[in-house]
């Protein structure tokens, strides 16, 4: 069973909130927001997708005409589950878009594509990769999981240059910053903690180390080093 009914509470300050109380089987799941009323004037609405993803907020002030509209896109269809409630774009008040785009397999960002500055679209990029848990099993012996797991491993942007649309680098040059993130070997027992963080740019990597106690804190960080080749 599923419905929604209208309600309002007043918080401390005042301020109106006007909400669907979204229910299914009988237990409230998913209360929605779509009206605050402010004291001394002054409002905000909000806008659903069909499968309850925030699209649109639209603030007025207290004087005045002026209205402030931010939206949010989602995939009109939930075709993959890990990707069709993640946003696809984010538009500001002045039009200004920024666009993203996920991994169909773990759901994971590959690009974020920001609003044109000079004629560039500021772009960060995201790679991926499997790893395994390495422990001891009942006989004392290091052993992978078996169980794979999807881990960051670089994120790259340029620096003043639109991305190529080859996906990889820059265009017109090799302005280009990339940082890796190392998890630890695949020998021997590791924990995939993130044991290092290397940044490549204008031809030179500078990384930095991080060190954990057996409870997993990190309890030392080395400072970026351009001389270092493996932190373990």
């Amino acid at each position: 069973m599923t419905g929604e009914t209208f309600s309002q509470v007043i918080d401390t300050k005042g301020n109106a909130h006007t909400y669907f109380g979204v229910f299914k089987q009988g237990y409230e799941i998913a209360p929605r927001i779509f009206a605050t009323f402010y004291v001394g004037g002054g409002d905000q609405k909000l806008l659903y997708d069909g499968r309850g993803n925030l699209k649109q907020r639209e603030f007025k002030e207290a004087f005045g005409d002026d209205l402030i509209v931010l939206e949010t896109g989602y995939e009109a269809t939930c075709s993959n589950i890990l990707t069709c409630n993640k946003p696809t774009f984010k538009r500001d008040a002045l039009g200004n878009q920024t666009d993203y785009t996920y991994d169909p397999v773990h759901g994971g960002i590959l690009t974020e594509t920001g609003p044109a500055v000079d004629g560039v679209r500021p772009q960060t990029r995201y790679t991926y990769a499997t790893y395994q848990a390495r422990y001891k099993d009942a006989s004392g012996s290091i052993v992978a999981s078996g169980q794979d797991i999807y881990l960051l491993t670089s994120e790259a942007y340029c620096i003043d240059a639109n991305p190529d649309p080859s996906g990889t680098g820059c265009v017109g040059g090799g302005d280009e910053v990339v940082t890796s993130y190392d998890y630890g070997p695949t020998t021997g027992a590791n924990n995939l903690w993130l044991r290092g963080t290397t940044v490549t740019a204008d031809g030179q990597s500078l990384t930095t180390c991080n060190q954990y106690d057996d409870f997993g804190n990190m309890i030392a960080k080395t400072a970026p080093m351009s001389d270092i080749t493996s932190c373990y």
